[in-house]
């Protein structure tokens, strides 16, 4: 059985929001259906990390109410905050499936282990990981290789257009879910939560820091 490292930077470094992929139901941050991953077995262990990857905010997300994160495909100076889930490859692709709005177990969404696990950028692509298989329109279609953890590959995942796409400031719910998965971390203040979410694109210019701290308390 193949295990991995699932790099997470969005929503699922809050590890309460992550494990409702895994298990599935009604979620308590946004109230989406979730159907769960087919093996619905615990994380082997979570770690915090720093991706080397640039994080901002786009799309409209209806479920949360604003836009959602991705990373830039390319390394960057940029280190975004995240944590990582020893996890197997079952459940990325099932977790990878509920991302892009589909079941687990979706056929058309597969992740080639041994190509992504010797290239920097692939896809969930069937007939060819080196494609996007949503033509360029996947929210978290393409994977990227960060790096390798006690053997294990760690993958993460972001959409497959290039560039920014369509910037738009994030919500309220959507930020606070984050910023309690970076909480659960390690000690983080106030002032550096602010700091580190204000000069993202899609927040920079959209939302002040006087919000952003009676967001983030």
């Amino acid at each position: 059985m193949n295990m991995l490292w699932y790099a997470t930077y969005g929503s699922s470094v809050n590890r309460n929001r992550f494990m409702e992929y895994i298990t599935g139901g009604t979620s308590a941050f946004n109230g989406m259906q979730l159907p769960g991953c087919r093996n619905k077995g615990e994380p082997i262990r979570d770690v915090a990390i720093a991706i080397d990857r640039e994080l901002y905010f786009a799309r409209n997300s209806d479920a949360w109410g604003g836009a959602v994160a991705f990373v830039q495909p390319n390394p960057s100076k940029s280190q975004t905050l995240g944590r990582a889930y020893l996890i197997t490859e079952e459940q990325f692709v099932d977790i990878a499936a509920q991302e892009n709005g589909r079941r687990p177990a979706d056929a058309e969404l597969v992740l080639h282990y041994d190509y992504a696990e010797k290239n920097a950028i692939s896809y969930l692509n069937r007939s060819d990981p080196s494609r996007p298989s949503g033509q360029g329109g996947l929210w978290y279609g393409r994977v990227l290789r960060i790096g390798t953890r006690e053997s294990w590959p760690m993958f993460s995942l972001t959409a497959e257009w290039e560039g920014y796409a369509d910037l738009n400031p994030p919500s309220r719910g959507y930020l606070t879910c984050i910023a309690d998965g970076i909480r659960q971390l390690g000690r983080i203040s106030e002032k550096a939560l602010v700091e580190y979410f204000y000069g993202k694109a899609g927040v920079r210019d959209r939302i002040s820091k006087p919000v952003l701290q009676r967001w983030l308390p």
